[in-house]
């Protein structure tokens, strides 16, 4: 595996637990979920993270995590500037959103990541995670960045 593919990879693990991870701390706010509204909501976020991380967007990215996450702009910035360095894109071609129980869930990016011509998955039967609902919206609660 070439230099390229190794970073590709080690960027891909970090950029998948920061769009669905879940550190144990549902954040919500016990209203429950309401299914198909829940689902879409949760395919939104996960699609307004891969886009923010496209654009660069570093405010957008540091709204869409969970109120538990309150330090996660230092990593988001390192991120941003790799993802940057490294002209990475993503194809995020839907979202599968799995055991949607009142405010928490699991949901796993599908699509495809490439950079400098070589592409690889965002996700695999592995990578389902937990996002949580906060204050009516639903939000990423992974707060360990690259950990």
């Amino acid at each position: 595996m070439n230099i390229v593919l190794k970073l590709f990879a080690v960027l891909l693990f970090g950029l998948l637990v920061v769009a669905c991870g879940g550190n144990g701390d549902d954040g919500g706010n016990g209203n429950g979920g309401n299914g198909d509204g829940d689902t879409a909501a949760i395919e939104s976020l996960v699609r307004e993270f891969y886009s923010a991380f496209e654009d660069g967007d570093g405010n957008t990215l540091a709204g869409l995590f969970s109120a538990n996450c309150a330090n996660v702009e230092d990593s988001l910035s390192e991120a941003l500037d790799l993802v940057g360095v490294l002209g990475i894109e993503f194809d995020l071609t839907g979202v599968d959103v799995r055991n949607l129980q009142g405010d928490t869930a699991e949901a796993a990016p599908q699509g495809t990541a490439s950079i400098a011509g070589e592409e690889g998955p965002l996700g695999s039967e592995e990578d389902y995670n937990r996002v949580v609902k906060e204050d009516g919206a639903w939000k990423i609660a992974d707060c360990d960045f690259f950990e």
